[in-house]
């Protein structure tokens, strides 16, 4: 029975919005102008963030702190295109709807309108994706500040550097996935805009950086993953500090992440330094004249070159040779077993566990990561090891936290690596590959010879149509599922379906998947059912579909079991043909299962 909502008293009107999740007061405060002032006196405060696509807008939000009489968090999506939202909700029931634009508003409109009504007057994260100059322009106009800027490594290197020049106008806080410096255009002129936080990863490219690219930096806190530079310049930046000649100097922390062993002695070599408050050994403290003090703290491992002493590793006894494999990282056991065939025999028998092999292929090369499946009892170390295989060069190149390594061996191609380390670490094949929206469709050739199996195929949500079709059709028939994100064959979807595949997942819900030219209706739901129980399909492969229905408020069981015979168990419904088989039918809010039995 409906009640009216608005005529309830107070109490009991607060009560009801405080338990509505964050996609049920959103769809409240669209009705009027009463319901928006209501929501936003329900006072949910949440966590915003956007992230500029090339053809669209994607906000998401979810609650700092939810309600006492909430139970679990929700997430709410809103993906904004040229004329229209769409809105998915995550949680216990996810469901996904369309709003049209009223006419004569704007994106600025409605995101001020998410902000009035969750009193969050500026966007906390604000991330740039494969967007164009011309997207960047624009957003300007709906998004003036946000609390931190995001650049991604889908971005061109020219959205980028234009992105981060402007970054301060908008954002104190960035954090920038690509190197985007060259010697034309080096760093130098980026670490001195007056920003608060400023984080550089990259593993592939690391950033070169001078004692002088130190001194000129403005930036109060600064971290930088991965950085090359040398003891000698580390050591002439605080040399140059501690005589005074940058009185006023803005930077409190800077943290630069080297990923290689440190020679202290050329560090701190001429230095008089005092020691550290805490005992700690890596840890040093400089003054200067002025009475300013810098603390120098250095991780990972330290080492003197007069106190390295090679060991034969071969003559170890069994047991202490065991021991010292297990104390490898991945890096250092690949590395071992490419030494001979006995090496490579041992690091496969040292049976080490690690998780499912991931393969990302981009523009030029593949993304190979390894993670260890566990954290062993003498290494503390679980973070993954990333190789990339480029398609112009046999050698690979790792990124073992110590700087980029290239590896190059004799008489190995790029397929050779692949079936290497699938041997050592006893795997068939890659788990998954990851087609991405840069990947050029000339490379899905050399990607079909350089990894000939693996169970996966994933094509991501930005591919083009021409790139999506184009890699299911090379590399489909190699897969064992394959997940696409979009819709390369438009409503024909027939071609598709007729792979020897064991799953096949269609995840492009923007634009709902639709059967002759309409969402799939129960009747033909019904004639489907009417068809396989009369065994028109004796040999029918799938022994399990799913099918979400985004835009049903609910399916009519009525219509959908008319005239067949079936028997009722409790939101499951069970189908017996004449030749034995059976199939289960699972209904819930906006989906239907199929399971053969």
């Amino acid at each position: 029975m409906p009640i009216p909502f608005l005529s309830l008293p107070d109490k009991d009107l607060q009560y009801a919005l405080k338990c509505m999740d964050i996609g049920e007061l959103v769809c409240l405060s669209l009705c009027s102008k009463r319901t928006k002032n209501l929501v936003k006196s329900s006072d949910l405060k949440i966590e915003s963030s956007a992230k500029l696509h090339k053809n669209f807008i994607h906000l998401d939000a979810y609650p700092r702190k939810l309600h006492e009489l909430q139970n679990h968090p929700r997430t709410i999506s809103f993906y904004h295109y040229t004329d229209y939202w769409i809105i998915e909700k995550y949680g216990t029931n996810t469901y996904r709807y369309t709003v049209r634009r009223e006419p004569g508003s704007t994106l600025s409109d409605w995101i001020a309108h998410f902000q009035y009504i969750f009193n969050a007057p500026i966007i906390d994260l604000f991330i740039i994706g494969n967007a164009s100059l011309s997207n960047l322009e624009t957003v300007k106009l709906f998004i003036p500040r946000c609390k931190k800027l995001e650049l991604s490594d889908q971005c061109s290197d020219e959205v980028a550097k234009m992105a981060f020049r402007k970054s301060f106008l908008i954002a104190e806080r960035v954090k920038i996935f690509k190197n985007i410096f060259d010697e034309d255009n080096g760093i130098i002129k980026y670490l001195s805009l007056n920003l608060k936080d400023v984080i550089f990863v990259n593993y592939q490219k690391p950033f070169k950086l001078t004692s002088g690219d130190l001194l000129s930096v403005n930036i109060e806190d600064l971290y930088i993953e991965t950085a090359i530079i040398t003891e000698k310049e580390l050591n002439r930046f605080v040399k140059l500090w501690t005589k005074s000649k940058h009185r006023f100097y803005r930077p409190k922390f800077i943290e630069l992440y080297l990923r290689r062993d440190i020679d202290r002695a050329e560090l701190l070599k001429g230095f008089k330094y005092e020691p550290p408050l805490e005992d700690n050994d890596n840890s040093f403290r400089f003054k200067r004249k002025d009475g300013k003090e810098l603390f120098l703290f250095m991780e990972g491992r330290l080492f003197e070159r007069d106190t390295l002493m090679p060991i034969r590793l071969l003559s170890l006894p069994e047991k202490d040779l065991q021991y010292t494999l297990n104390c490898m990282d991945i890096g250092d056991l690949i590395a071992f077993s490419l030494c001979s065939k006995r090496t490579k025999n041992l690091a496969k028998f040292s049976n080490r566990r690690i998780g499912p092999i991931v393969a990302d292929v981009y523009q030029n090369y593949i993304c190979l990561e390894i993670r260890p499946t566990e954290v062993r009892r003498v290494q503390d170390d679980p973070d993954p090891l990333f190789m990339y295989l480029d398609f112009s060069n046999p050698q690979i190149k790792l990124d073992r936290k110590k700087g980029i390594e290239a590896w190059r061996k004799e008489g190995f191609a790029h397929h050779d690596w692949i079936a290497h380390f699938l041997s050592i670490f006893k795997g068939s094949l890659i788990d998954q590959l990851g087609i991405n929206d840069v990947c050029s469709i000339s490379h899905l050739d050399i990607v079909k010879r350089i990894i000939p199996k693996f169970r996966k195929l994933k094509i991501m949500e930005l591919c083009s149509t021409e790139l999506t079709k184009m890699t299911f059709l090379k590399l489909a028939p190699i897969a064992e599922e394959v997940e696409i994100a979009n819709k390369p064959f438009g409503n024909d979807i027939s071609q598709l379906l007729s792979y020897n595949l064991k799953a096949l997942t269609f995840s492009d819900w923007r634009t709902p998947l639709e059967l002759n030219n309409v969402i799939i209706t129960e009747k033909e739901l019904n004639r489907f059912l009417k068809l396989w129980m009369k065994s028109n399909h004796r040999f029918y492969r799938p022994k399990y579909i799913k099918l979400y229905l985004p835009l049903i408020d609910d399916i009519n069981q009525e219509e959908l079991f008319k005239g067949i015979k079936y028997r009722d168990m409790d939101y499951q419904y069970r189908l017996t043909r004449a030749d034995g088989k059976e199939l289960l039918i699972t209904i819930s809010w906006s989906s239907v299962d199929f399971m053969v039995l």
